[in-house]
């Protein structure tokens, strides 16, 4: 798969930017298991544990969860872990965080259904779940960023979500095999740095590699597969319609894409769709998870069709720029609209409320219809880009501490305080940051003007 991805933040802080492109501290743990296990003792359950490959095997045959802990008291940390999945499918593989000889903490895992979550770990009760089009089948990376009452969550470095921590844990770490699972994990990595990587904002695939990865594909009826430099998307007769996307922050993106009907209904609709999931915490009985899908449609008989983000589908007359064979589709934002463009022309719009924030970008098909997809396009503008990165002065370290006169605040681009840094300690500070992007308040809550600088000078 030929795909590209680039990353950037749509903030609604009202600061400028900071940014700290240091070299980051070495990491306070680090373990490649290539000295066996013993920085890791059980907890719970009866696993076997086998580091003689340069991984940690665990091998749980019984019923309840294994977990294999490493004694640490983190308050606020960074941990990240690759696990495999030797056992398929399997579900709740991951870690814990947080965590207590009594057992109280946290844990976050995820699925061969290309689902992950995040949970209490004495009740179970789920504090975030979603599908997300990041996670692999097999083997993937598994990120928690703990810091002060924010939680955030990575898989294979992508943001997935955060959380809230109200009451301010702390504890060990600990890797989570459930029960009948053979899995390996490899590079347990903790750090004091936080993580801030913004979601991606472009993405594009022309399906040429044969491989599917970042796409979202675990759907109830039909399958979504790589064939003859296409995803193609088959769903039966007895099939509803259903969604294949990308996850990422797509706000103000547009979307482009070839769909082609090859087989089935030829009234049945399909095309190129933005969506948003919107998860909440519910008082008693755990979350309530809403779909919002946006999209524009066409069938073989030519038509087209609009579904708003409330999930009404609006069907019109056959249109002679459709062909309903092989047609390229678009949406592109602009003036408060959506605009739904076939093979170059505009043939309607729709106006969508600015609480519409996308952050899926991918394809729906209905039932009892095959179509194939190509050249894959989302990101900013009719150019389909990344955001551009502007330009910036570098200073030296004696320099950009100079330009700061003044005490102030250090957040990542979550909201997250690192710090709060005075002259004095702003070497100290900005040694121990990763390179990113920060934003700095000073104490009278003004603007700092942006500093980046190179640690090496």
């Amino acid at each position: 798969m030929n795909n590209h991805m680039c990353g950037y933040a749509k903030l609604s802080w009202l600061v400028l930017l900071f940014t700290a492109a240091a070299f980051s501290q070495a990491p306070l743990f680090h373990d490649d298991f290539s000295s066996g296990a013993g920085n890791w003792v059980v907890l719970s359950g009866n696993p076997d544990i086998d580091a003689t490959g340069g991984v940690l095997s665990v091998t749980n045959s019984e019923a309840s969860y294994a977990i294999i802990k490493h004694d640490s008291l983190l308050t606020d940390f960074t941990f990240s872990v690759t696990v495999a999945a030797v056992s398929s499918p399997y579900t709740n593989l991951g870690v814990c965080f947080c965590l207590s000889d009594a057992g109280h903490g946290y844990y976050a895992v995820v699925n061969s259904s290309q689902q992950f979550s995040v949970a209490v770990m004495q009740t179970g009760r789920l504090l975030y779940a979603a599908p997300n089009s990041h996670i692999h089948a097999v083997t993937n990376k598994i990120t928690v960023s703990k810091y002060n009452d924010s939680i955030s969550i990575y898989i294979n470095d992508h943001f997935c979500a955060t959380i809230e921590d109200t009451a301010g844990c702390s504890g060990d770490i600990a890797l989570l095999v459930p029960g009948g699972i053979n899995a390996e994990y490899d590079d347990a990595t903790i750090s004091d740095v936080p993580v801030s990587t913004p979601p991606i904002a472009c993405f594009s695939d022309d399906f040429d590699d044969g491989d599917l990865t970042g796409w979202y594909t675990n759907i109830a009826d039909g399958e979504a597969t790589a064939a003859a430099g296409t995803m193609q998307i088959a769903i039966p007769s007895t099939g509803k319609g259903t969604n294949v996307w990308v996850n990422g922050g797509f706000e103000n993106a547009s979307v482009k894409a070839t769909v082609s009907h090859t087989a089935g209904s030829q009234d049945s609709l399909y095309g190129i769709t933005l969506g948003t999931i919107s998860v909440t915490q519910l008082p008693t009985t755990g979350l309530s998870t809403v779909y919002n899908i946006m999209g524009f449609l066409i069938n073989a008989n030519r038509r087209y069709a609009k579904m708003t983000p409330e999930g009404q589908i609006t069907t019109y007359p056959p249109q002679s720029d459709i062909n309903g064979t092989a047609d390229s589709l678009e949406i592109r934002t602009g003036d408060n609209f959506y605009h739904f463009i076939v093979n170059g022309t505009i043939i309607d719009s729709l106006a969508v409320d600015a609480s519409f924030q996308p952050i899926s970008a991918g394809f729906f098909a209905g039932g009892d219809l095959t179509i194939a997809c190509d050249n894959f396009m989302a990101g900013q503008g009719s150019e389909y880009q990344c955001p551009a990165v502007p330009a910036r002065e570098t200073f030296t370290m004696k320099s950009a501490t100079a330009a700061l006169q003044d005490n102030f605040i250090l957040y990542d681009i979550s909201g997250r305080k690192i710090s709060k840094i005075s002259n004095s300690s702003y070497k100290d500070v900005c040694s121990r940051l990763s390179r990113g992007i920060y934003l700095s308040v000073n104490k009278e809550h003004s603007l700092v003007k942006p500093v980046p600088f190179d640690n090496s000078r």
